[in-house]
């Protein structure tokens, strides 16, 4: 974060921040504050952002989350991780899988295996 960051933050003129787990804990840290009015909190690819070092960094964060504040979870995949993490934070959540209506019934998967020097010409064929 470059200061001028850290200075719209002292502001509290913030709408939005993106950031990695990581990162949102630090600040968190830094600006107790910063999580007092948050009306949504996002995780996107949640599949990733629960696995490894970031799942205990995601449950200190949702733990700080006001009550009032909605949590959302986006994911291509439903792991077993993703489920008990809903089932922990997001005991009501509606599950909303649009799979069935997604399904590519008849596409057939294929792929070549080139040089790296050939793969521009390979992708045009």
């Amino acid at each position: 974060m470059v200061k001028e960051d850290y200075a719209k933050i002292e502001e509290r003129n913030i709408h939005m921040v993106v950031c990695t787990p990581g990162r949102l804990k630090d600040l968190v840290k830094k600006y107790d504050y910063l999580l007092d009015k948050c009306e949504f909190f996002v995780l996107d690819e949640a599949d990733r952002l629960l696995e490894g070092n970031f799942e205990k960094d995601v449950e200190e964060i949702v733990n700080h989350l006001s009550p009032k504040c909605a949590l959302l979870m986006y994911s291509a995949t439903f792991p077993i991780r993703i489920k008990s993490f809903k089932e922990k934070f997001m005991p009501r959540a509606e599950v909303i899988n649009l799979m069935d209506e997604l399904m590519l019934i008849g596409l057939t998967h294929y792929y070549m295996l080139v040089d790296e020097r050939e793969k521009m010409r390979a992708i045009f064929m």
